[in-house]
């Protein structure tokens, strides 16, 4: 809803975020025209990105990265959900004047510098998902752009594997698991609900 409703065709899209939401972000903005930059603090996410649409990567580690990026964006879509602070300070020089940094992860508290806001005009917006009318039409423009999310299938018999994976941050996709177990079968009483 952000990309659509808050972005037009001429503009310069920056992802922050690679993970789940980030990567389809890369997608819908792509679909719809933007221009697309992918801003990540993992240098390996680079490869994934650019095969999602992305156009250009940026590590937000990279202090000369940042610098040459000042004011090359008019919208950046934060999609980190993190419970760990973050100085979301650093993006706003990545924006033009006037631009927008829209808040779809869930995050802390931010903190922002309004005398400078005041100087370059920028907005901070948020965005929460939407109504089934918004998800009809979701999917009626995957559908339409042959856009799906990229997911790594997991066996259950690697399901510690898997959890080891997110929280390391090695995973840059979600994970789907498979049962490698074989059916359960109903005389086992796993699905017996009377209680026999």
């Amino acid at each position: 809803t952000p990309l659509s409703e808050q972005t037009k065709s001429s503009d310069r899209i920056g992802v922050l975020g690679l993970g789940g939401l980030g990567h389809m972000a890369i997608k819908f903005a792509k679909a719809l025209g933007r221009e697309v930059t992918a801003i990540s603090s993992s240098p390996s996410k680079k490869q994934d990105a650019l095969s999602h649409g992305a156009s250009k990567f940026l590590v937000h580690t990279n202090d000369d990265e940042m610098a040459a990026a000042a004011q090359s964006l008019d919208f950046i879509l934060v999609t980190i959900a993190t419970n760990k602070e973050v100085d979301f300070s650093k993006f706003f020089p990545l924006l033009r004047p006037r631009g927008t940094i829209c808040f779809v992860g869930m995050c802390p508290p931010i903190t922002a510098d309004v005398f400078t806001l005041g100087f370059t005009m920028n907005n901070i917006t948020t965005s929460n998902t939407g109504g089934k009318k918004d998800m009809v039409n979701m999917l009626e423009f995957c559908a339409r752009h042959n856009i799906g999310a990229s997911v790594a299938v997991t066996p259950l018999s690697k399901i510690n594997d898997a959890v080891t994976a997110l929280r390391s941050g090695e995973s840059h996709f979600r994970h789907v698991l498979s049962n490698d177990f074989g059916q359960v079968p109903l005389s086992s009483g796993f699905l017996n609900r009377s209680g026999a």
